[in-house]
């Protein structure tokens, strides 16, 4: 089994009702949308993870002529969840029927940037992922980021980890390694986990940099 990571870049025209709503407004940095409801005549639902103004970014919504329902359902410094009930768009179904047909099955969430562009897995056989990606890149700039073999979701942070690198990195939480202010070395990992601190300190940095790959792409 493989997965896809794909950007697909939608012009303003071809752009969903909540995508347009978002990239907009001055407020919005990033989102990550989870989609709801498979009709292909009515409305459906979203929950939007944003980053910007989360009270900018509701209002930006729920004023949109393409958005029937909104609600602001969590707000912190610069990230909020919106919950939005929106009118779904023939380019959105056609993509759907496309990442959908055979063994595919797309990932969720969908990243969405200001740019217009939206990142998004899809894990299913070469072949159907193969089809698929020409089928999406005939109507619209379609780009494969990454290509691999999909053993588990990847939106476990953790599972970018190898298990040796997983293992310092919950001895380097139990003595301490990452409090604030931090209460023990490497030194001390290394002696909690039996190994060299060089061996500590190369693990720790190589789980760290896993980490913050798969949380920022």
């Amino acid at each position: 089994m493989k997965y896809v990571r794909l950007r697909v870049e939608f012009p303003p025209a071809a752009r969903l009702p909540v995508q347009a709503a978002l990239v907009d407004c001055d407020a919005f940095e990033r989102a990550d949308v989870r989609f709801g409801g498979i009709s292909t005549t009515g409305p459906r639902s979203y929950v939007v993870e944003v980053t910007g103004d989360p009270e900018r970014l509701a209002a930006a919504l729920a004023d949109h002529e393409g958005v029937f329902e909104c609600e602001l359902v969590h707000a912190e410094d610069d990230h909020g969840v919106v919950y939005a009930h929106a009118e779904s768009t023939e380019t959105e179904l056609a993509m759907q029927a496309t990442l959908s047909a055979g063994s595919l099955v797309t990932m969720p969430p969908i990243a969405v940037y200001p740019d217009g562009s939206v990142v998004f897995r899809v894990v299913g056989e070469q072949g159907d992922l193969q089809s698929a990606v020409e089928a999406v890149s005939a109507d619209l700039p379609a780009t494969v980021e990454r290509l691999g073999d999909y053993d588990r979701p990847p939106e476990r942070v953790a599972a970018t980890l190898t298990d040796r690198q997983a293992e310092l990195v919950r001895t380097a939480l139990s003595v301490g390694y990452y409090d604030v202010p931090r209460t023990a070395t490497h030194e001390d990992v290394a002696d909690a986990a039996d190994c060299a601190p060089s061996t500590a300190s190369e693990h720790l940095r190589k789980a760290e940099a896993a980490v913050l790959r798969a949380t920022f792409e």
